[in-house]
């Protein structure tokens, strides 16, 4: 009975979209719905020192920019006919997972996600934003001020190695081979290196690397994230590097 019910639902939408479509373009009047979650961490203003105002300053400019780059592709589709629906759904989601916060080190992953009712469909995006913090600021702390340039690579075989078990046992070992990664790190033209692709948080106990889709894998296996310990990351690290973690493992965060 339930099986009828879905497959006779199915059936009037579709029906219903065959035929709105068969109404002369001029004569459509679409109604654009639009959903907007916004659920990321900000420190509260109240109380807060230099370093976590700029945190959220920094926080409140990506928002910024995603929300100005979703109100543009939006905006594209206004000027469009209504194809199959008078009802078109969009939807906006941005939330955040804090990886460290602390009094030398604030780490936090964004996601996100958008929903446009035609041909674009689902994009997930996933943004990440790391902090040296102290009592002058918050220092914004990028991949090339933790790993040593001549280390990328290893970074990048310790991430992919990491990844045994979620994506195809295949890919890892095209990736793994001689010369996979360095395909990848090496590009040219309008593509990016690898290392310039990936987005990464830390914490007293690791590093994680997140690769967007697309960039190793197919689409269908997502984002995907890589933890490396900071025992293995040791070797690879800068001189920065090696003093932030030992700051960040001192006994007073534990």
């Amino acid at each position: 009975m339930k099986f009828f019910i879905i497959i006779t639902l199915i059936i009037c939408l579709s029906t219903g979209a065959f035929a709105y479509s068969q109404i002369p373009e001029e004569e459509r009047k679409c109604e654009y719905k639009l959903k907007y979650s916004d659920r990321l961490f900000l420190f509260p203003e109240k109380g807060i020192n230099k370093a976590q105002r700029e945190v959220n300053e920094a926080i409140k400019r990506l928002k910024s920019r995603y929300t100005s780059e979703f109100v543009d592709d939006l905006k594209s589709f206004l000027n469009d006919p209504c194809l199959l629906s008078p009802i078109n759904e969009n939807e906006l989601l941005l939330s955040s997972e804090i990886s460290q916060d602390s009094e030398d080190l604030f780490s936090v992953r964004i996601d996100i996600y958008s929903y446009f009712h035609g041909s674009n469909g689902c994009q997930q995006k996933v943004v990440c934003l790391n902090f040296a913090m102290s009592e002058y600021g918050a220092k914004e702390i990028l991949l090339s001020d933790l790993i040593l340039s001549t280390n990328t690579l290893k970074l990048l075989r310790l991430s992919i190695k990491n990844l045994r078990g979620k994506i195809d046992d295949n890919i890892i070992s095209s990736l793994l081979d001689e010369g996979g990664l360095e395909k990848y790190e090496n590009a040219s033209g309008n593509t990016k290196p690898l290392s310039e692709l990936i987005h990464f948080t830390i914490n007293l106990q690791a590093m994680t690397i997140i690769f967007p889709a697309y960039t190793i894998s197919c689409g269908a296996d997502g984002i995907l994230c890589s933890e490396i310990s900071i025992k293995e990351l040791d070797k690879i690290l800068t001189p920065y590097g090696k003093k932030l973690f030992g700051d960040i493992n001192k006994p007073r965060y534990r």
